[in-house]
């Protein structure tokens, strides 16, 4: 992988990561909803667990510590 490729990669690792840490109920009510799908459950009536969401919240905390550290092996 080029440095370019890999800083890339690293920013948007490194922001999925802090929306993710920002905003982790969203996307474990959206993960519910694509699991509903074929249920006989409305989606819409779905709510995510504070388990989910808590596992949101720390896998975002992973990526954008991993895309930091990407993006800090192109620069330095």
């Amino acid at each position: 992988m080029s440095d370019a490729s890999w800083f890339a990669f690293g920013v948007c690792l490194f922001l999925y990561g802090a929306w993710l840490v920002a905003k982790p109920r969203a996307w474990a009510n959206f993960s519910e909803q694509l699991d509903a799908i074929g249920s006989d459950r409305d989606g819409t009536d779905v709510e995510a667990t504070e388990s989910h969401v808590t596992a949101n919240r720390y896998g975002g905390y992973a990526f954008a510590l991993v895309g930091l550290a990407m993006i800090s092996s192109v620069v330095f």
